[in-house]
């Protein structure tokens, strides 16, 4: 409501059902990762700005809004073996240094 946007477009912009949203502002239903990830970058705002006591590292770089929209789509398509899945390969990406934005 601060920023004028209802309900009914944020549910759109993120992608749930305006009776999702709903849930979420009551705390009825749990936010998952992916989908406070998209609330954030509607609200343009970081997602530790709705964990309270979290800071986002300041090392952390920045990741464009297409791989941050990527990610988003289809991580709440695995399970936890595909994430780890997931997680693994991007550890074993960072071995190459071709592959690395930094040496290290």
């Amino acid at each position: 409501m601060a920023i004028g946007l209802s309900q009914e477009a944020m549910a759109e912009a993120i992608g749930v059902s305006f009776q999702q949203v709903q849930k979420y502002e009551k705390g009825a239903n749990r936010v998952s990762a992916a989908a406070l990830v998209r609330i954030a970058g509607v609200l343009r705002s970081q997602v530790s700005a709705f964990v309270p006591g979290s800071a986002a590292p300041a090392s952390l770089p920045e990741i464009d809004d297409f791989t941050l929209k990527s990610l988003a789509e289809h991580l709440p398509r695995l399970n936890s073996a595909g994430r780890q899945v997931l997680i693994d390969l991007a550890a074993a990406l960072t071995s190459s240094s071709a592959l690395r934005n930094t040496p290290g």
